[in-house]
């Protein structure tokens, strides 16, 4: 089992083919744990091996392609039709958990869709 700041391979992401992850837990950039709202719960993020992502949930849609870094352990998603990114450092990564910490300090621990 991996331990905390280990960062797994690529295939960790999207499995054989694909792989959705759904958000476990989130955390303030305090580290105070944040409420999720049925939308949070609804959200899913898919990891596609061709290096796509699309994130869906009852109110929006996106899609676009992600870069993962293991070295550097971060994980940049850029929107289809945005030149700004997203980037997030990967605290772990294996076939059981992500982790996601923004730039602002905040986390989110996201587990596979079953």
């Amino acid at each position: 089992m991996r331990k905390k700041n280990e960062a797994g391979s690529t295939s960790n992401l999207y499995g054989t083919g694909s792989r959705k992850w759904v958000t476990h837990k989130e955390k303030n950039a305090s580290g105070g744990k944040v409420s999720q709202t049925e939308e949070d719960k609804s959200t899913v993020l898919q990891f596609f091996s061709n290096g796509n992502f699309s994130m869906n949930s009852n109110l929006q849609t996106m899609s676009g392609t992600y870069r993962y870094d293991q070295n550097a352990k971060s994980l940049m998603l850029t929107p289809n039709g945005s030149t700004t990114s997203m980037s997030f450092e990967v605290t772990k990564l294996d076939d059981d958990e992500l982790d996601l910490k923004a730039p602002d300090g905040s986390t989110m621990e996201l587990e596979p869709q079953e």
